[in-house]
């Protein structure tokens, strides 16, 4: 197992917060739910945050379709955010980052309503990074609606992130825009002490139609990132991180 150079002494309420912003795909969520409560070791380390739109009400008026305890009756640790749709998918980022405020996990682990938790004790593995500020990549396998792998030039994409919530909480925020996860990538990059892949973790992302396709937008490009303004506050924001690393 990996380690990271960097270690924080801090305690938190749970070991992990599992965020999910989710619009009108109650079957969905509620496997994505399902899928944490059969293959979690301890669910009393597990807070799960949800993030719904005020107008999403085909989410609300299923809200019996959504697991609430765990397969022995144990209560979730499941909380609803409820607030304004803002631009659409282009600001889904102000989704996560309502979410990250609200959060107590060690780990911040956000995750798509389309996407399952697949490997079973995929707590127990992240347990033993308790203590260490880095970011995890888990593997991912990803479908497209009709059932076919998706790859990119033959490696799985990397979108689903476990953040250790030092890392957040030096920068103020989860993310800046819908390209979070290209972020975390670069100072992955920056500083390769913070990174740790951890392929015992898989995750499956059956990828539905995006959200900007119904929200009538283009799609959103990952290297927007790399524009000019959005580099410098990527940097801007890494300086911060490195300064709560060396200061913690």
């Amino acid at each position: 197992m990996s380690k990271s150079k960097y270690i924080t002494n801090k305690k938190y309420d749970k070991l992990v917060t599992i965020c999910i912003p989710s619009r009108n795909r109650p079957q969905q969520l509620a496997k994505c739910i399902q899928s944490i409560i059969d293959t979690v070791d301890n669910i009393n380390d597990v807070e799960i945050i949800v993030r719904l739109d005020n107008d999403d009400f085909s989410t609300w008026a299923a809200m019996d379709l959504l697991p609430d305890v765990d397969s022995v009756g144990n209560p979730l640790s499941l909380k609803f955010i409820k607030g304004s749709r803002f631009g659409g998918y282009v600001d889904l980022w102000k989704m996560d980052n309502q979410i990250y405020h609200a959060s107590v996990g060690e780990f911040q682990f956000h995750l798509n309503d389309d996407a399952v938790i697949s490997t079973k004790g995929w707590d127990t593995i992240l347990k033993n990074y308790s203590g260490q500020v880095c970011i995890l990549r888990c593997g991912l396998l990803v479908h497209d609606h009709h059932g076919n792998d998706l790859v990119n030039d033959g490696v799985p994409e990397n979108i689903f992130p476990m953040v250790h919530t030092s890392i957040c909480d030096s920068m103020g925020m989860f993310g800046f825009n819908t390209s979070t996860d290209k972020m975390y990538d670069m100072f992955r990059e920056w500083d390769p002490e913070l990174a740790i892949n951890e392929n015992r973790i898989q995750l499956t992302h059956m990828q539905e139609v995006g959200e900007h396709v119904k929200d009538n937008l283009p799609p959103t490009n990952p290297s927007d990132i790399y524009n000019s303004h959005n580099m410098e506050k990527c940097k801007q924001l890494f300086k911060q991180i490195q300064e709560g690393l060396h200061n913690g």
